[in-house]
């Protein structure tokens, strides 16, 4: 799989025509007003626009994470884990004026902060389109360990988790695993998956239109440990 990012987990060191991905401008906000959450964005979304326009969304709490095994441990405790993506949002934040991840000049909305630990920050999440990935196939994010592990379960938080539904495949080396539809009522949704001696973990989208977007705020992958 191409990668266009990839960093060790846990670090903590605008593509025209690309519709919204984040929060949108409602009518509860006078979006010409520097002070407001949607400062910068268009009033309305373009139409047949997948996205609609809620800037309602819930932030992460160490208390909404799912119980697994009372011995299983994150996976970037135990070993170096790299992350890359077929394809991210390059634009800006809200800071800029824009609808994507961080300052102006940065990186956007890399797979990267799938592994960031940060999990209260709206702009901390990975967004992918199949219209930004060369060829327009499906949106793909791979996790690789520095050596195998016996994974216990996946975790993962949807963006808009309660808004939208999307669907992921899940692949173990290489292989299809399962295939998991999110479900609002849970900022984490658990993927139910277990195996010994895995290697690398892929998500990949199923059957997005043409301007439907995913987005995955955090990934923990739980290992024994």
């Amino acid at each position: 799989m191409a990668g266009c990012s990839g960093e060790r987990a846990y670090s903590r060191d605008k593509p025209t025509g690309l519709e919204d991905d984040s929060y949108s401008c409602t009518s509860g906000f006078d979006c010409q007003d520097p002070t407001a959450p949607c400062f910068g964005e268009e009033p309305t979304l373009p139409e047949n626009e997948d996205d609609d326009g809620s800037m309602s969304f819930e932030f992460l709490d160490e208390d909404d994470l799912l119980n697994i095994g009372t011995d299983a441990v994150e996976v970037g405790t135990k070993t170096d884990v790299s992350v890359s993506a077929t394809a991210h949002d390059t634009r800006p934040g809200s800071s800029s004026g824009d609808v994507g991840c961080g300052e102006a000049g940065g990186n956007g909305c890399t797979p990267a902060n799938t592994r960031d630990g940060i999990s209260n920050e709206a702009e901390s999440r990975w967004s992918c389109a199949s219209k930004i990935v060369p060829g327009g196939g499906p949106c793909q994010i791979e996790y690789v360990f520095g050596e195998p592990q016996d994974i216990e379960d996946i975790q993962v938080a949807f963006w808009k988790g309660d808004e939208r539904v999307r669907t992921l495949e899940v692949y173990f080396d290489g292989t299809l695993y399962r295939t998991h539809e999110s479900y609002a009522g849970s900022t984490f949704n658990p993927l139910g998956v277990s195996a010994t001696g895995i290697s690398s973990v892929m998500l990949e989208s199923v059957d997005l239109l043409e301007n439907e977007w995913i987005s995955l705020i955090e990934v923990l992958i739980f290992v024994s440990p």
